[in-house]
């Protein structure tokens, strides 16, 4: 689940299928220090709160709408089209998609140097069912 697309010249693109179930994590470019990843969820989002112990990170929200709990879940951030958020290493949060459509995210990570990222259970995750000939950002409004 993942399609790196970085070429030599370190260009990538963002185009990705739109989803009827499931989700998409696919990897769009990575370096020894940093990744960037193209995220699309036909529902849903990260459920639980965790942290990452080793790694600063960012969304940005390119089309639907993300409800962040920050910490608590009292804590709300929205973020719309074109909106996105810093994460800093061990900064607990969850979200979910809160808008209409498919949520398409770009996220990218900075590995802490000298720190190890502790793994994650990825059971939850439900099968990948794309939406046939729909594209991010051909098909997103």
């Amino acid at each position: 689940m993942g399609t790196e697309t970085l070429t030599k010249d370190g260009v990538f693109d963002l185009h990705t299928p739109l989803l009827k179930q499931g989700l998409t994590s696919d990897m769009r470019a990575k370096t020894d220090h940093m990744t960037v990843t193209v995220k699309v969820y036909a529902n849903g989002g990260e459920n639980l709160f965790h942290a990452h112990n080793a790694e600063d990170h960012a969304f940005v929200v390119l089309s639907g709408e993300a409800t962040f709990h920050i910490e608590t879940e009292e804590n709300v951030k929205v973020l719309h089209k074109y909106e996105g958020i810093m994460l800093p290493k061990d900064m607990s949060y969850k979200f979910q998609s809160t808008g209409s459509g498919n949520l398409v995210m770009l996220r990218m990570g900075a590995k802490i140097p000298g720190l190890v990222s502790i793994g994650k259970d990825k059971s939850f995750i439900p099968e990948r069912i794309e939406i046939p000939g729909m594209f991010f950002p051909d098909d997103c409004a």
